[in-house]
């Protein structure tokens, strides 16, 4: 990291205070930071359709208030680790036009990142932070509509954000493969009503890596 200088204070803050997503997200950093607009874009739109941050136009304005106001001791830990307390702060800082240019859009996007992943945490769970390298290996296909549609259907089921997962980085069993992979030709065929059921199983099989 760096490369990411700006992120220095706010990646100390989040390893002491931050919960497992964070730190996950974190560990991925280096790995999908060259291709990390199409990543945070989708995340920042999975967190818009659960009515969170609306206040932002983009990741990465969101990621300049961070850092701007981690530059006036505004940070996670001068919260306590306090996630909601944190947002109330930083959703009080104007921008300054004149700091922006401190920072640059690898280190805005980084930040806001960080915290859309830390917002999702505390309604979704830990299980969240592995959504990233998903989206990261083919943002076409795990893109917002379909990644929101399967974490909404996730917290009203018994399959996890985790399982959906593993499913799709073939980290299951037989059995239980079979079991999460009807239950996405289920979301899916909701998304895509014109397509035939084989068709359907043949979307999801073929997204697995």
């Amino acid at each position: 990291m760096t490369t990411l200088p700006a992120l220095g204070p706010l990646l100390a803050g989040l390893l002491s205070k931050a919960s497992v997503a964070v730190k996950f997200v974190i560990q991925q950093l280096p790995t999908i930071i060259e291709k990390i607009k199409p990543v945070v874009d989708v995340v920042m739109d999975i967190a818009k359709s659960l009515d969170m941050l609306s206040k932002y136009h983009s990741a990465t304005e969101l990621g300049d208030v961070i850092l701007q106001a981690q530059n006036d001791g505004v940070t996670l830990d001068s919260c306590n680790g306090d996630v909601e307390k944190y947002h109330q702060k930083i959703d009080k800082v104007d921008l300054s036009q004149e700091k922006t240019a401190l920072f640059s859009d690898n280190e805005k996007l980084s930040a806001g990142l960080l915290f859309i992943v830390a917002k999702l945490e505390t309604q979704l769970g830990a299980d969240v932070g592995q959504l990233i390298p998903l989206i990261y290996r083919n943002a076409d296909f795990f893109n917002a509509d379909r990644l929101s549609a399967y974490v909404v259907a996730s917290t009203k089921s018994d399959i996890s954000i985790g399982q959906i997962c593993d499913y799709f980085s073939s980290n299951l069993d037989r059995k239980e493969a079979i079991n999460v992979e009807g239950f996405l030709v289920g979301i899916e065929s909701g998304l895509v009503v014109s397509k035939d059921i084989e068709s359907v199983i043949s979307t999801v099989k073929n997204a697995r890596e």
